[in-house]
């Protein structure tokens, strides 16, 4: 009888720690930038971060960097910023085949606004390996 609690108070503890792994998720942002990034040791590249900043006049500054190994060849792909509605205010074509991997793009934006920033698109390698990457990022334009 025992050793059944005894498992069953080691079942429940170990299911907690499990559901409180899950729950926890980092949470990235330096300075007056937002970022989202993705790093899960893909096949070409190892992060990717968007951003998405203001300066004092309300230009938007987009940007993404890639931190590629070292028989990644190039990214493409398309940025897009979006109102707090999600209508298409501009998008851009990016590619980038020059190690370091990072484009910027700027829009003039409107104080007290929320804009979204997305990217979609591909890093590329030797060979036919690529990633898919797809990133989103919000703030508001202060």
């Amino acid at each position: 009888m025992i050793v059944k609690t005894k498992e069953k108070v080691f079942k429940i503890i170990l299911a907690i720690l499990l559901a409180t792994n899950m729950m926890l998720s980092p949470v990235y942002a330096t300075n007056d930038e937002v970022a989202a990034s993705v790093e899960p040791r893909f096949n070409n590249v190892f992060s990717a971060t968007l951003t998405l900043g203001f300066d004092a006049n309300n230009i938007a500054y987009c940007g993404l960097t890639l931190s590629p190994y070292s028989h990644c060849t190039g990214f493409d792909g398309m940025m897009r910023l979006l109102d707090s509605n999600g209508t298409l205010l501009k998008s851009w074509a990016v590619s980038d085949y020059v190690e370091p991997y990072s484009v910027e793009k700027t829009w003039q934006c409107e104080e007290g606004k929320t804009y979204t920033v997305t990217f979609q698109g591909y890093a590329y390698g030797t060979g036919s390996m690529y990633d898919e990457i797809n990133l989103s990022v919000t703030d508001t334009c202060e």
